[in-house]
């Protein structure tokens, strides 16, 4: 069971990781383009939200990476060989 939760949060946290690291460029592509916006005085049409369509690409792309990462762990434990991450609870023993 602790294999399990062990991969499970690998893969969430590897996640997390691709899912800020894809959208971060694409947030700050479209905020570029708002400022732009602003300094036309509104004069151009506003930027679509095309923002909407990052944010979907960067969760595709996370959840395939995360199932990539589970994947090979699982793999890993499989045949015996790597070491199998292990988190820990953050409270202290008692």
């Amino acid at each position: 069971m602790a294999n399990l939760k062990n991969t499970v949060v690998a893969a969430v946290r590897t996640g997390v990781v691709v899912f800020v690291g894809v959208l971060i460029p694409g947030v700050v592509g479209w905020l570029n383009n708002v400022a732009a916006w602003l300094n036309t005085d509104g004069g151009s049409p506003f930027p679509d939200p095309s923002i909407l369509r990052t944010v979907l690409f960067a969760a595709g792309t996370a959840a395939g990476i995360a199932l990539l990462n589970a994947l090979g762990i699982i793999f890993q434990n499989q045949l015996g060989i790597g070491k199998t991450p292990e988190y820990t609870s953050a409270r202290p023993a008692e």
